[in-house]
């Protein structure tokens, strides 16, 4: 079958009904995320990915790629489907045969293999996976720095590693915003084309956001939480709902250091809003755009794109909890750092 008339296997959800294909198609896993894949007639490779057993987590994967859109970020565009009747996704392959894919492991193994010679140490750790060393890592690649030698036998200008370093702190940011704790160094990092004279890099794009909005937890449970203001939607219930939301939200915080103390907090980051102020320090004028992005995010919008894309219901419980994980963070920022403030001059620092 080709990539095209996949859409032809639809069912009456919306849905696209993989089996058949799924059954006659020699599959393969992708690594380091392990996702099934076979390719088309046409020569395109499709990953198909289950969602968590009983939950929400396919929508939380597509919905978070059309809020990406917002962000100005590279998404994977996704369609909902299902093999053997359980529920997911399938999206084609991002990489094109002409580019090498480097993950952000990728770059940090290269810049601090010398300093630590333990592969595995910086893979397991993800303390390496803040927004220093990346910087840092990210500096690596780029031309005329005749003091390091480049194993990946290539270069990338400055403005390229600047244009990436930028997408990568966007991508730190949306983390937040969709309360994703899964940001570890192997869903983030360039596609290089090297195939001409003319290098070619862009950032990859957005992947493995399934667990934001906590919607990888079993349906139930997130029920449960919203169940009262559900059957009787009065003031005392809405807000038990938001001291439900505002708990669970103090315990989702990325591993995504903007400092490298990540072994400070168990290897598991830092608390969102001191990392966001670590940024803001460093970084001032950048935290200030990311800041107003992140006030001007539209959920109601990112729903009405996906139902129209798909053809698949964004259902009623699936909206109420991510609009309510989004509001307790929006409100918490908010409560921090206030108003966008008015821009001075240029991050030095964001310079390479």
């Amino acid at each position: 079958m080709h990539s095209k008339d996949l859409i032809t296997l639809k069912d009456a959800e919306g849905y696209i009904d993989i089996t058949s294909v799924m059954e006659n198609t020699k599959l393969t896993y992708d690594t380091p995320t392990m996702k099934q894949s076979f390719v088309t007639e046409d020569n395109v490779r499709v990953f198909w990915k289950p969602c968590e057993p009983n939950s929400f987590s396919h929508f939380g994967e597509v919905i978070v790629s059309h809020l990406a859109r917002q962000f100005n970020l590279p998404s994977t565009k996704y369609f909902f489907a299902k093999y053997k009747g359980v529920r997911g996704t399938i999206s084609r392959d991002y990489k094109k045969t002409t580019e090498t894919e480097l993950l952000g492991r990728d770059f940090l193994i290269d810049y601090y293999k010398e300093a630590y010679n333990d592969f595995k140490y910086i893979t397991k750790h993800e303390e390496f996976n803040n927004i220093v060393f990346i910087k840092e890592a990210l500096s690596y690649y780029v031309k005329g720095d005749k003091n390091k030698s480049n194993p990946k036998q290539f270069s990338i200008t400055k403005e390229d590693a600047e244009k990436a370093f930028e997408k990568i702190l966007l991508n730190y940011m949306l983390d937040i915003v969709v309360l994703n704790p899964d940001c570890h160094h192997k869903n983030w990092g360039l596609l290089v084309d090297n195939s001409s004279e003319n290098i070619k890099v862009r950032n990859i794009p957005c992947v493995d956001k399934e667990r934001s909005f906590f919607l990888y937890l079993p349906q139930q449970k997130l029920l449960s939480w919203v169940q009262d203001y559900y059957e009787q939607p009065i003031q005392e219930n809405l807000k038990k709902m938001q001291a439900v939301f505002k708990e669970n939200s103090k315990k989702c915080t990325p591993a995504f250091n903007i400092l490298p103390e990540g072994e400070e907090y168990g290897g598991l980051g830092k608390p969102y809003l001191e990392s966001m102020q670590e940024l803001k320090t460093i970084f001032p004028n950048t935290f200030e755009r990311l800041l107003e992005k992140f006030y001007h995010f539209n959920l109601s919008k990112a729903f009405d794109s996906v139902e129209r894309e798909t053809g698949v219901k964004v259902p009623k419980l699936v909206k109420l909890i991510a609009m309510n994980a989004y509001e307790t963070r929006y409100f918490e920022v908010k409560e921090r750092f206030g108003a966008v403030k008015e821009m001075q001059e240029e991050d030095k620092n964001l310079l390479f």
